[in-house]
């Protein structure tokens, strides 16, 4: 035996109602239900982990890409927006490799803390891998969405005060069904094209300070 993963009783209102025969049955019972249930807990943890990073927590691309075909089904039945989000962490090399690839995920885990506190109960937040978050926002609209992204970025510079070490911030690129596209691969597309015009824009300014500071 692994270990008891549950308990089965019998009751009687007579005294001494049960027999050893009983007591058979009962333990053949418990055999074939403990495998049963045993084999059961297995195969959800199996599908838990295939929808799940394993750095995070957060759901995984797998996941995101049904949530989205839901939530477009969803939106198309009742007319409603919702937004995407693609979300780039900006310095995250840097962190690799003065700091190491511990503190670097360290980062990573406390970016998704940050963004995740700035969700609501509904909303997903999942991470693709690497250094890329999407963010799923039900019934969002463009100008909602323009005061969120200020937000999510905010409260990933807020992180400085806590791991000053990081020199985190975040690029994110945005888009909004159906004003942006009709399909999650046209959403997802277009924020992520977004995205990445944000991050050239990033390190280009940083490049001009960092002339300019030693001119």
């Amino acid at each position: 035996s692994k270990g008891i993963i549950g308990a089965l009783t019998l009751y009687s209102v007579r005294a001494n109602a049960f027999t050893v025969d009983h007591l058979r049955v009962l333990k053949a019972i418990g055999m074939k239900a403990g495998s049963t249930i045993n084999n059961a807990l297995i195969h959800e943890h199996i599908g838990r982990s295939a929808d799940t990073d394993g750095l995070t927590g957060l759901p995984n691309q797998r996941a995101l890409m049904a949530r989205l075909e839901q939530e477009t089904s969803r939106s198309n039945r009742q007319q409603i927006p919702y937004a995407v989000f693609v979300i780039d962490l900006n310095g995250l090399k840097k962190i690799n490799d003065r700091q190491g690839h511990p503190e670097g995920n360290r980062a990573i885990q406390a970016v998704a803390g940050a963004l995740g506190r700035c969700l609501r109960e509904y909303d997903l937040l999942a991470r693709l891998g690497g250094d890329e978050f999407v963010i799923l926002l039900p019934g969002m609209s463009g100008e909602a969405a323009a005061e969120k992204r200020i937000e999510l970025s905010m409260a990933v510079q807020q992180l400085g005060e806590e791991f000053p070490e990081f020199e985190v911030s975040i690029s994110i690129g945005s888009a909004t069904y159906p004003a942006d596209g009709r399909s999650p691969e046209q959403l997802l597309g277009l924020a992520d094209r977004r995205m990445y015009w944000h991050k050239r824009q990033y390190y280009s300014t940083r490049a001009r300070t960092a002339v300019g500071a030693t001119a």
